[in-house]
Parts: C-alpha cells; sequence; structure tokens
C-alpha cells in the first residue's frame, strides 16, 4: 500500500523546524541546488562516450492530483498544532505558510532528470543488518552525513542532497530512478519537526512509499508527475514540490553552471537544460556573451559580475591555443595537470578541480604583478582520494585540518604544501611574455577588456621592467605617499594646503601667472579669491581604468561612474627608494585632440560625465619605462 508514513520516534529527540544541513544552502540556495545536483549526475555517469545531460524544467501541478494528498496536508495540520504555541516563531510561520500554498489549486514543482547515468541502485534494498547492506538509494532517503561516492567522485560527506530541500517551501522531495540494473522506483520524503500526538513521539521526517514492518521502502515502478515528460530510459528524476520560484532563480542557476560546470561541459561531459535553454559545448560562447551583455547593462550584482568574468577568464584558459600545460607527478598519487593563460586582465588566481570538472574553488597569493588565471585539475585517482579527505562540506577549501588521524595529517599537510609550490613556481618560470605584466598601482581600478581601436600601433608592453623573478616590490609607507603627495600639490596648488583622510584641502586660488600649462587652453575651473577649495582623492571603485605603453607615449582608457568636477590626474614613479614626480609634456584627449592643462605630474582634465571613456595620450619629458602610481582627484569647491 502506497501511504504517508511518519514515525514513531522513542528516542525523546525534538527537533525543530531549523535543520543545520538544509539551511547551510540557503543563503546561495539556487547556486547550491545546481551545484549538488550536476556534481552527483556527473559522478553517475554511465557511457564514458557520451555526455551526461540534465533538464531542469518547471511546471505546476495540481494540489489535488499530490500522492495521498489529505495524509499529506494532515502532516503540515499536525506540525502546526504541535508548534504553534511554541516561542520559535519560524516554525509556526513555516507550517502556516505551507498549508496556505496546498490551498491553493497548483503548486509549482521542479523537475530535475538525468540521462545516460546509473542511476540509483539499491531501492529494492529492505533490510540493514550491517554497514555493508548500505545501499545509495538507503544513503539518499534515509541516511544523513553519510555518502557511498568514490574516490575520483565529487561528493564525499552526504550533505549535498539537502540542497534540494532549501528551495523547497513544503521541504517535500520525491526521487524516481531506473537503474542500469533494470529495477524502477520510487520514493518521497518531506522533511520536517518532530511532533507528540496523542502520547506518542513522531520522527520530524515523513516517507511516502510502500510499508515495510511499519516502515517506509520504495514504491518499484516510475513517478510521473510532468504531464510533458515520460523516462524512456536508465536515470533519476527528482521531483522539489513547492519550489521557490524568486524573479531570478533561474539567472543564478545558469551563472552557478558557467562559473562551476563550463569544464566538463566544454569537454562534452555535460549538457545542461534549464527550462528550455540550452548549455553545451557548442553554445557556452553566445551564452557566455549573452550574459556578459546582461551585466554590463547593470542586469547582474556586483559579485555576480565577477563571478561571471572569473569564469569567462577561466574559460578561456581551457580553450585558447596560447594556453601552456604542465603536468607533475605525485608519486604514488599520481598526477596533476595545470594549465595557464597569462593575460593582464586576468584574476591571478588558479581554480581548482577534481576529476569530475567541476569548480571547487580559486586560490591566489601566486603574484601581484602577473595577469594570468590558471586551471589545475588533479588526474591520479590515489591523488584525487588524497585531497577529497581535505575538502570541506561545501566543496570550496582544501585544508589538513579535515584529515582526522594525525599521520594522515601531517601527510596531507606536506602534499599541500608541495602542490601549491610546484603551481607557484610553474606560474612564476614560464611568465615568457613580459608584455602580458601589468602594474598593480593604486587607483588604476578594473581594467577595461581591450585596447581601444582609436589607438593605432598600440602594444601592450610591460610597465614593470624587471624580470619575474627578479621583481623587487617597495612597500612605501602611508608617510612617503602623504609627504610626496603635499609637496607635489602645494607646488601645483600653492597658499595653505594640508592633506587630510578625506582628501587634499587648500584655500584661496593660487595666481593664474603661475600656472604651467601645456600647449591646452588653461584650466578654468578655478575657484572665487578666499573660497575654499576641497581636492578629494576618488576610490579606485569610482573608475575603471587601463593604462597601455605604446613606442612613443602612453594611452590611458579613463571611465568614471559617477560624474566628476574638475577631476585632475596625479602621476608619480615608484622607484627602489622613495617616489619620484612624473614631468609630463603633454596631454591630450586622443579623439577631439583637446590639449589639457598640466603642471609637471599634474593634468587637469575638468568636468568628467559618467560612464563615458575619455582615452588621454601622455607624452612624458622623459620617456622610458617606469612602475606608475595614478591617483584620480576631483575638486570640490565650498
Amino acid at each position: 500500500m502506497h501511504t504517508w508514513i511518519r514515525p514513531h520516534d522513542p528516542s525523546g529527540m525534538n527537533n525543530g523546524i531549523n535543520d543545520g544541513s538544509i539551511y547551510t544552502f540557503k543563503e546561495r540556495k539556487y547556486e547550491s541546488l545546481a551545484r549538488e545536483i550536476l556534481q552527483n549526475s556527473i559522478d553517475e555517469r554511465l557511457d564514458q562516450n557520451q555526455p551526461v545531460v540534465v533538464e531542469f524544467s518547471l511546471f505546476h501541478y495540481p494540489v489535488k492530483d499530490l500522492p495521498e494528498v489529505v495524509h499529506y496536508k494532515k502532516l503540515y495540520q499536525d506540525s502546526l498544532h504541535y508548534w504553534q504555541d511554541n516561542h520559535q516563531e519560524n516554525a509556526k510561520d513555516f507550517f502556516t505558510h505551507a498549508l496556505a500554498l496546498l490551498e491553493k489549486e497548483t503548486i509549482p514543482i521542479l523537475r530535475i532528470s538525468d540521462f545516460n547515468t546509473k542511476g540509483v541502485k539499491g531501492s529494492s534494498v529492505t533490510t540493514i543488518n550491517s554497514s555493508k547492506d548500505i545501499s545509495p538509494w538507503y544513503n539518499l532517503l534515509k541516511s544523513e552525513g553519510s555518502s557511498s561516492k568514490g574516490a575520483t567522485q565529487g561528493g564525499s560527506f552526504g550533505i549535498g542532497k539537502n540542497a534540494t530541500f532549501a528551495t523547497s517551501s513544503l521541504r517535500t522531495v520525491f526521487y524516481s530512478t531506473w537503474d542500469e540494473e533494470g529495477t524502477k522506483a520510487h520514493e518521497g520524503i518531506a522533511k520536517l519537526a518532530s511532533i507528540f500526538k496523542e502520547q506518542k513521539a513522531y520522527a520530524a521526517k515523513a516517507f511516502y512509499g510502500d510499508v515495510y514492518h511499519e516502515k517506509s521502502t520504495a514504491i518499484p515502478s516510475l513517478l510521473s508527475l510532468d504531464p510533458s515528460f515520460r523516462r524512456a530510459d536508465y536515470g533519476t528524476d527528482i521531483y522539489i514540490f513547492g519550489f521557490e520560484t524568486e524573479e531570478d532563480w533561474t539567472l543564478r542557476m545558469v551563472l552557478s553552471i558557467l562559473s562551476d560546470f563550463f569544464l566538463p561541459i566544454h569537454e562534452d561531459h555535460l549538457k545542461v537544460s534549464l527550462n528550455g535553454e540550452s548549455i553545451c559545448s557548442a553554445t557556452l560562447p553566445e551564452i557566455y556573451d549573452k550574459y556578459m551583455l546582461e551585466a554590463e547593462k547593470g542586469a547582474l550584482t556586483s559579485t555576480q559580475r565577477q563571478e561571471l568574468a572569473y569564469a569567462r577568464n577561466y574559460y578561456e584558459v581551457a580553450t585558447s591555443e596560447k594556453t601552456l600545460t604542465f603536468y607533475k607527478d605525485f608519486s604514488p598519487l599520481g598526477q596533476a595537470k595545470l594549465r595557464v593563460l597569462y593575460d593582464p586582465d586576468f584574476d591571478r588566481k588558479v581554480m581548482r578541480t577534481r576529476k569530475t570538472g567541476m569548480k571547487l574553488f580559486s586560490h591566489g597569493h601566486i603574484s601581484s604583478s602577473i595577469g594570468f588565471s590558471g586551471i589545475v585539475s588533479l588526474e591520479g585517482e590515489e591523488l584525487n582520494k588524497s585531497f577529497r579527505k581535505m575538502e570541506n562540506p561545501a566543496h570550496t577549501a582544501w585544508s589538513p585540518d579535515h584529515v582526522d588521524t594525525p599521520k594522515e595529517k601531517s601527510a596531507s599537510k606536506k602534499l599541500l604544501q608541495e602542490f601549491n609550490k610546484w603551481i607557484k613556481e610553474v606560474i612564476l618560470d614560464n611568465a615568457y611574455d613580459k608584455t602580458l605584466e601589468t602594474q598593480e598601482v593604486e587607483g588604476l581600478g578594473a581594467y577595461l577588456p581591450s585596447i581601444q581601436k582609436e589607438a593605432p600601433g598600440a602594444e601592450e608592453k610591460e610597465i614593470l621592467s624587471a624580470q619575474v623573478k627578479d621583481i623587487r616590490k617597495y612597500e612605501k609607507s602611508k608617510e612617503e605617499l602623504k609627504k610626496l603627495r603635499y609637496e607635489s600639490l602645494k607646488e601645483t596648488l600653492g597658499k595653505s594646503f594640508q592633506e587630510g583622510d578625506e582628501g587634499a584641502v587648500f584655500s584661496g586660488q593660487k595666481d593664474k601667472s603661475q600656472q604651467k600649462g601645456g600647449q591646452g587652453a588653461p584650466h578654468s575651473g578655478g575657484t572665487a579669491e578666499g573660497t575654499a577649495t576641497t581636492l578629494k582623492k576618488m576610490p579606485g571603485k569610482l573608475y575603471s581604468s587601463r593604462l597601455v605603453k605604446t613606442e612613443n607615449h602612453l594611452l590611458l582608457f579613463l571611465t568614471p561612474k559617477k560624474n566628476l568636477e574638475k577631476a585632475m590626474l596625479f602621476l608619480s614613479v615608484s622607484r627602489e627608494i622613495g617616489n619620484s614626480p612624473l614631468e609630463i609634456q603633454e596631454a591630450v584627449h586622443l579623439h577631439k585632440g583637446k590639449a589639457y592643462a598640466l603642471d609637471k605630474n599634474h593634468i587637469t582634465l575638468g568636468d568628467l560625465p559618467a560612464h563615458e571613456q575619455v582615452p588621454v595620450k601622455i607624452v612624458l619629458k622623459e620617456p622610458g619605462t617606469y612602475a606608475l602610481e595614478v591617483i584620480l582627484y576631483e575638486r570640490q569647491s565650498q
């Protein structure tokens, strides 16, 4: 008989609605859902010559047709009755909301189906006498914190399956599978809260299945709820009841897929369909372009824009002909593969992945002067196993502290140090093209993606002249920088002058006869005699810029993110001992030919509208290769 079963719980435990294994995924619930589902499907790939296909499809289903709907509603009614007088308001709110949802004509259900997978085996097992009897099906439905994954597979803690419940307003998920042995089965689970009823304690979890010795077992047939879908081959279907459809849920899932699974998709190991949008190796480039355009329109948050940009960088690492590939044998564990692409606009991080190809996390602290991105993959089975032991439950970090025994912890620490050292040495030693170096200077902001067409003959050249492994970084103290800016601005702006935390402040107006300009018009943004003027330093986040070295001059592409009044640039050279002003011979607008007023290392740009690029051609009095500091100021009259 198929029915809902809420087992008795004589343990005396009283479990509330705040299930930590579910709330772990709440903050990034859609990203976590995509990540956990795709990882599990890749792990169960059947034909290694064909990609795994995963389909996400949202539909609405009549409430009256839900499995044993009267009994199903009773689960929530009993829970609300027990928890309504508790001081924990969110339990009452959850059950009230769930019952209101079940009073509607339909509820949203997300179907997740995978193909070319082995299915979930062991659904026919009804008796567990020892751990060897625990099957993948039992682990999926009845176990917590337990996993049956192999060494090279993605999951390892048995926690990721709760990502589905984090997106369900009803905390209910049904599983239906057709495994490679020909067995068909389905079973449902609702993760609610403990209750006491008629002097009996009942468990927090309820199951929909066949009754066997007062326990739920899998029903030996497929479940078909989506009227547009019928399974015709091996694989698994997951139905999330009461799927939470926030406005940006598809966007967040797509971005997660592009960030975490571009590698198996690019290598034709995985195809994804999300509400009809196909994400595969053939469509990846246009999908990246589509969402990069959305980012430019402001449709993405700053975090999403950054993650998308990083993902695009890593995709280029995987596809570019300029990518360098290196291998290292960590005997006897097996080898690792490192791919590196040098580019000044890249994030200077290396993406970590195990054999599945899913992005685990990115790690930097390699170089502050070389632009690059990299992908490191663990290929040896034992190497995968060793790093898997160091992985946290979210699969976002490696640490020897996650290893249990002292002996293994010591070996893991040594392995991780050797691994990171190898990556760093390879990247530094093979930064062969010094034209790909870029200087990290205060105020340079976010780099623009490409050199403009309006700069014919422009060639990106290194701004730091030393070889990468010979770079000596001189750390300038705040006092030195303050003194340099103080002296230079005082000479330019005259009269009384002081620099505070919010910028430089000076009073009065410099006599026009003292102004030293280039060949353009003199600065016309002065203030009336006796008026106080504030020179405010602009933080790098308020503008983006890129500095390009050509044979005879510099090109600066500057785009403010807000309107600036009487903007002024300050240029200086970082030397091994201290800083010194960089004298400018000429500064003109690259397209309009307009000359800007100059004073040694200052360029007066005037008023700048937000989001309009200003291309400035800068000719130095003493051409050469310099380590530059570029700072943008805004004059503010008071």
